[in-house]
């Protein structure tokens, strides 16, 4: 019985990530970045970098409508090294945001 032989690390070949021209191709931009700002990272930067008291009224003005339940869980799994942020979060929405 012979064992399997173990390949050279050096030679196995990964591929290659897609080039930046084919993406930007796939996806067609249909207006300038500065028009559509990322809810998310938007509303992680106020949690995380504004004080206590501002952060919520801060939110509330950006996004009086609220957010769909994808944008609310893409932001609590960005807040997921702050817990208590992320309780106090969930608490926020489920209060002052109409459904």
């Amino acid at each position: 019985m012979s064992s399997p032989k173990l390949q050279n690390p050096a030679s196995l070949s990964l591929p290659s990530p897609p080039s930046s021209s084919s993406s930007a191709a796939a996806v067609p931009d249909t207006s300038p970045p500065s028009e559509q700002p990322d809810p998310i990272s938007t509303v992680t930067s106020i949690l995380t970098h504004h004080r206590s008291k501002s952060r919520w009224s801060t939110v509330l003005t950006l996004f009086p409508s609220g957010f769909t339940p994808s944008q609310f869980s893409q932001i609590t799994l960005q807040l997921k090294n702050n817990p208590h942020l992320a309780l106090r979060f969930f608490l926020f929405t489920k209060q002052k945001i109409p459904l």
